[in-house]
């Protein structure tokens, strides 16, 4: 029970940073069971892990934007270009969670996080990295 308390926190957490609460709504925590909480219909979780694990393959038109920090990972939802790129993607596998492993603390993210809030897909995000 604890782990879900946690899932939903973090859900609301970011639908809240994101300043998108009234396109990505809350989830609440009824029982075992995830809820929107403004109509009550239940949550069912479809979702990927959206992390660049790449070691220099061509990324594409984007390879210019992501720039491997010296962790070794690129920050997925620091540049609003790859966002947009990958979205589709998303829409087309019906996503509506994204788990990222890794982010750069000091890197600003409000780009992507309000374009995937719009899209009504709120993400999981480690905060793993002292900064």
């Amino acid at each position: 029970m604890l782990a879900s308390t946690a899932f939903a926190a973090s859900l609301a957490l970011i639908a809240t940073f994101a300043n998108c609460q009234d396109v990505a709504p809350v989830i609440e925590i009824k029982g075992s069971k995830f809820f929107y909480a403004n109509n009550g219909s239940q949550f069912f979780i479809k979702g990927l892990v959206y992390q660049d694990i790449t070691t220099g393959e061509d990324l594409g038109d984007v390879s210019d934007n992501l720039e491997r920090n010296s962790a070794g990972f690129n920050d997925m939802l620091a540049d609003g270009l790859v966002c947009a790129r990958d979205l589709p993607y998303f829409r087309g596998l019906q996503t509506n969670v994204l788990r990222i492993y890794s982010i750069e603390n000091d890197t600003d993210h409000d780009e992507c996080m309000n374009t995937l809030a719009e899209a009504g897909i709120y993400t999981l995000v480690d905060l793993s990295r002292a900064g």
